[in-house]
């Protein structure tokens, strides 16, 4: 697969050849599966912050993270790898943080 030239489209969305690359994927087998996880991944970080800007870097790898985990394990649970549990949450904690610092 090649490069994807752009990490997001131009309305700031991640872009499934972005999400591909990432998840080291060559084929169009799974692309229906990639989107419906992106929409999983866009659908919590909107749950637990209020607002997808997919323009911020937090915002991407915590779409990344939540994708590839849902991607690899087909499943999201944290059995033994508390880290990841953790990084989510500091991320999550950030974005809502600046989300209520910009309703001020």
């Amino acid at each position: 697969m090649e490069e994807a030239e752009n990490i997001t489209n131009v309305n700031g969305a991640i872009t499934l050849e972005f999400i591909k690359l990432y998840l080291r994927v060559d084929t169009d087998a799974e692309d229906e599966l990639i989107k419906l996880l992106i929409d999983v991944a866009r659908e919590f970080v909107i749950d637990s912050v209020g607002v997808c800007d997919e323009s911020k870097a937090e915002v991407r790898i915590l779409m990344l993270s939540i994708i590839s985990t849902l991607y690899e394990k087909r499943c999201f649970t944290v059995e033994k790898s508390d880290e990841v549990q953790y990084t989510f949450n500091q991320i999550i904690m950030q974005l809502q943080k600046n989300s209520g610092d910009s309703n001020a």
